[in-house]
């Protein structure tokens, strides 16, 4: 092949090829941008795939609610590598004792979904959920759920109880928690820090 031409594609200028070396050995430029291309797309999904890549989602969620004066919990769910739902803590703002971040998040990908059964679908959250919460995740059939920060005084993932592991119950869901907790619970400390100072 013409090494003006390939010279010219975009791959070229992004990867570094030693054409003599390639050329020696026998090996198409056309093969070596594939496996260049096949590695960096196996890089790129270990990442997308990871849990702390999605729940920095969560946390930018979170961080709208500090803004808007909420607590600061973020929630996202992901099917397929796809965000399919999202939500962050609106109690004061919708005046809706129900408004968590999970819960937001689990009606938003339902409605993606067109089905409450949210199977095959992993939930992100910045704090461990609460007994509601972990009531409706379920009912949803969310099958995995990954949070953050700890919550040692209403935590249903662990903390207090694990609702998401009871042989009584028709669902379960696997749990795993401390992803990023540390910039979870800074989020957290930030607003309640601001209300003991607006109280002094």
């Amino acid at each position: 092949m013409d090494r003006k031409k390939l010279d010219s594609r975009q791959e070229v200028n992004r990867i570094p090829i030693n054409w003599h070396f390639t050329k020696k050995i026998g090996e198409s430029l056309d093969m070596v941008i594939f496996r260049r291309k096949v590695y960096l797309n196996f890089i790129m999904g270990l990442i997308v795939n990871s849990d702390e890549y999605w729940m920095d989602f969560a946390i930018k969620e979170a961080e709208k609610a500090l803004d808007a004066g909420e607590i600061p919990v973020g929630a996202i769910i992901v099917h397929a590598d796809k965000i399919i739902g999202k939500g962050h803590n609106q109690r004061e703002c919708l005046k809706d004792p129900t408004a968590h971040a999970e819960m937001l998040a689990i009606t938003s990908a339902a409605t993606f979904l067109d089905s409450w059964q949210l199977e095959d679908c992993t939930l992100y959250v910045t704090l461990e959920p609460c007994p509601m919460c972990a009531g409706a995740i379920l009912n949803a059939r969310i099958p995995r759920v990954v949070f953050g920060a700890y919550d040692d005084a209403a935590g249903m993932c662990g903390s207090v109880e694990n609702l998401c592991d009871q042989n009584l119950l028709n669902h379960r869901a696997m749990v795993k928690g401390g992803v990023k907790a540390e910039i979870c619970r800074a989020l957290l400390n930030s607003f309640f820090n601001k209300i003991r100072m607006a109280d002094n």
